[in-house]
């Protein structure tokens, strides 16, 4: 099961999801969902609120609260959701350091963390681009 960002912008802070929620608004719903249910939930921390070391920080709380896993957008802050125009996105390589920075902590921790690599490119830079961040190795 997947968490939404732009559902819990909208039920948190009554907003779209424009990089308005922050990281523990965001792990405490993340929460109450994870602690209603017994299907494994992946959450949504968008870009993990900032640099590789704020991935890294978000990624630790989130498994604190029990959330298997998360998503990794790769776009500039302030992010847009998804689906809207007129996305950003960082460069492939700052992209790979913050699922590099996820992977550390999954390996520090000894932990089942499951990483899902996201890319808006397609917008801004094309399918093709899209395709090659997707398939690109961190």
């Amino acid at each position: 099961m997947f968490s939404s960002g732009v559902s819990i912008s909208a039920t948190r802070v009554g907003k779209p999801d424009l990089g308005l929620l922050t990281m523990p608004e965001d792990l405490e719903r993340v929460q109450s969902i994870a602690e209603s249910t017994s299907v494994p939930l992946v959450a949504d921390p968008d870009i993990g609120y900032g640099s590789a070391l704020n991935v890294q920080r978000t990624v630790d709380h989130a498994m604190d609260v029990g959330v298997p896993g998360g998503s990794l957008e790769d776009q500039q802050w302030p992010k847009r959701c998804g689906h809207v125009e007129h996305k950003r996105v960082v460069d492939a390589d700052e992209h790979a350091r913050r699922i590099r920075a996820a992977a550390d902590v999954r390996a520090e921790r000894e932990a089942d963390f499951v990483i899902v690599g996201r890319t808006d490119a397609r917008e801004p830079h094309g399918l093709d681009e899209a395709f090659r961040r997707g398939r690109r190795r961190c």
